[in-house]
């Protein structure tokens, strides 16, 4: 398996089950102390800056924490700013992850 963290396919909808899903789903890979679970909450949890990966994954880590994982590998800086933008763009928007940076498309734009 790779340390690498998943990343959205260019043009992808953004679902909030699907995140939430994602969210649960890095929050029991973690417990398991998966490699690429611990690599990524190491990558993207500010509480694990700075620690070893063991330290990393012995951290009690909690949904909210799997959840800022989560969206911060979409992009946004919080999960709170990822449900606002799903609550609050129109079904045509789309997000493209490039290099870990969010850039948001809507309708068939490329522009």
């Amino acid at each position: 398996m790779s340390s690498n963290p998943p990343r959205l396919h260019p043009f992808r909808r953004l679902n909030l089950e699907q995140q939430r899903k994602r969210a649960k789903d890095l929050l029991r890979a973690h417990r398991r102390r998966d490699p690429d679970a611990v690599a990524r909450v190491h990558r993207h949890l500010p509480r694990a800056a700075g620690l070893l990966p063991v330290q990393v994954a012995a951290l009690p880590l909690r949904l909210a924490d799997a959840q800022l994982v989560v969206a911060r590998e979409a992009g946004f800086p919080t999960w709170p700013r990822l449900k606002h933008h799903l609550a609050t763009t129109p079904d045509g928007a789309r997000l493209r992850v490039l290099r870990g940076t969010a850039v948001v498309r809507h309708g068939g734009e490329d522009a």
